[in-house]
């Protein structure tokens, strides 16, 4: 007897357990997450573009301006190029003349270090009297705080001309006149190597109205539930100005010496406009001798070894400032 052959064509479809049917729809959230993330990129892109297309012509301008002029000068220092000629490569040679060979820049420096010390003593205790001063709770403070103020914001060419007249060496000077009251006679100011120097921090003391804002502003943010406490301790004037005021204001005041020993040891135009660096040299700073050596006398590479030596002087003044701030400065946590 014969056997017929059945074929079986059914395929049997095993059932999905539930962890496999979770699996497609982990891929599709993955698959969600990874197309936002590319959206995101994307605009993030397009919009880190826009930021750097705002910001690309500063970065033009601090290149071109700021970062290639202080490497190139660095180089310039070490050549005796003279801007007409060829520049030659002579090492450090400009430096050593600085060190060893000029004696006109010792002079030089102690001129600028004789002004930037006095003037940023100074013109920091006159700036804080005045923003005391201007502290007070009076009818009309806001006129006083701007006529302190208008000096520091006139145009510095026009200003220093009108303080050449000031100190006028003739009796028609307005500061003899001043001083011609008190039967004094005239005095030469800036014709004099005694007097030039101090005419100079004299009228830089009438240019603080920069550092008088700062102060005040450093004023007006100390608490003045400090005050009524030591007021209730029977503190009195001087002892709330030495325990409460000038600690709270050492981060300002901190801030008013730096920029002073930086700005005043920079110091140019006045001195250009108003003296020239003399009587016999007893103005002149290393700023003007810099302009000096480049412009007048083409000197270009020993101008630059000037300039780099004096921001080494600025670097080391102002390091030794930020070390010693560590002992003085009190910063409220």
């Amino acid at each position: 007897m014969k056997m017929s052959r059945v074929e079986v064509n059914s395929v049997v479809i095993p059932k999905k357990t539930p962890q496999q049917e979770k699996i497609p729809q982990k891929q599709n959230i993955v698959k969600s997450m990874i197309g936002r993330f590319a959206r995101w990129r994307a605009r993030g892109r397009h919009e880190n573009l826009w930021g750097y297309s705002f910001i690309l012509p500063w970065i033009i301008g601090f290149f071109l301006l700021v970062a290639f002029p202080f490497f190139f000068s660095l180089y310039i220092s070490l050549t005796n190029w003279n801007i007409l000629g060829a520049r030659k490569f002579i090492g450090l040679r400009n430096f050593q003349e600085i060190l060893f060979l000029d004696p006109r820049i010792w002079k030089t420096l102690y001129n600028t270090a004789y002004l930037a010390f006095f003037c940023v003593i100074i013109c920091t205790i006159v700036a804080l009297g005045l923003a005391l001063l201007v502290n007070q709770k009076v009818k009309f403070i806001s006129t006083f705080r701007l006529v302190f103020y208008l000096p520091s914001v006139v145009a510095g060419v026009s200003l220093f001309i009108l303080w050449t007249w000031i100190f006028d060496p003739s009796r028609k000077g307005l500061m003899n006149m001043v001083i011609g009251f008190f039967g004094l006679g005239p005095i030469g100011w800036h014709k004099s190597e005694i007097w030039v120097k101090p005419s100079l921090i004299l009228m830089y003391c009438f240019l603080v109205g920069g550092g008088m804002m700062i102060f005040l502003a450093g004023l007006q943010g100390i608490s003045e539930q400090l005050y009524e406490s030591a007021e209730i301790d029977g503190a009195s004037r001087i002892r709330k100005f030495f325990s409460i005021t000038l600690p709270m204001l050492s981060p300002t005041l901190f801030l008013q010496l730096t920029m002073g020993i930086i700005g005043y040891f920079q110091v140019f135009v006045p001195i250009f406009i108003m003296t020239g660096g003399g009587p016999a040299d007893a103005s002149l700073v290393l700023s003007l001798s810099i302009y000096r050596n480049a412009f007048e006398w083409y000197r270009m590479g020993y101008s630059c070894a000037i300039s780099w030596f004096m921001f080494v002087v600025v670097m080391i003044l102002t390091a030794f400032h930020f070390i010693g701030s560590r002992r003085w400065v009190y910063y409220e946590a």
